[in-house]
């Protein structure tokens, strides 16, 4: 910090954001199952019940991006104070930061300070104290269930498999 009366600063910041889903085009209930129909008989493998043509009325033409998708807020505050005399100076921040993701699920929340100390005209000279602490909480449920976990025998699905056993 520069030596003289405190200062005090704020800033912030608030926004959203959203997956343009009007870019995504993902099959029909009845496009997906004729894939999945013609996947397993061709690997010689029964297909599941919900993919015949014959079942289809009993489930939902489900848009699944518009599930697993969500508006996102991001927002952010950070405070600033500083000052000192000719002999010490001082400057503490902290901040605050939070996403809650886009998807389903996800997200991440940030707080950080920091302190700066500084002592002049010692008898040795000057002394400088600078320090600070994070802490990062990230919101990943179901994020090995996206992407596969080898060690669960899990190929990944993105957290959809209570879903998915429903109709095997």
């Amino acid at each position: 910090g520069k030596s003289g009366a405190p200062s005090v600063s704020f800033n912030s910041f608030v926004g959203a954001h959203k997956v343009n889903l009007n870019d995504i085009n993902a099959p029909s209930r009845a496009e997906r199952n004729t894939i999945l129909n013609n996947s397993f008989t061709n690997a010689g493998l029964t297909p599941p019940g919900y993919t015949n043509p014959a079942n289809q009325s009993q489930f939902s033409d489900t848009r699944w991006a518009d599930e697993y998708f969500k508006t996102g807020i991001e927002q952010k505050y950070d405070l600033g104070i500083s000052g000192g005399t000719d002999q010490m100076t001082y400057s503490f921040q902290g901040g605050y930061y939070d996403h809650n993701g886009t998807v389903v699920n996800s997200g991440i929340k940030r707080y950080n300070g920091r302190m700066n100390l500084d002592f002049k005209e010692l008898a040795n000279g000057r002394v400088s104290i600078n320090t600070g602490v994070a802490f990062i909480r990230r919101d990943v449920r179901n994020f090995n269930d996206a992407v596969g976990d080898p060690n669960n025998n899990n190929t990944g699905n993105a957290g959809f498999s209570d879903i998915q056993d429903l109709f095997q």
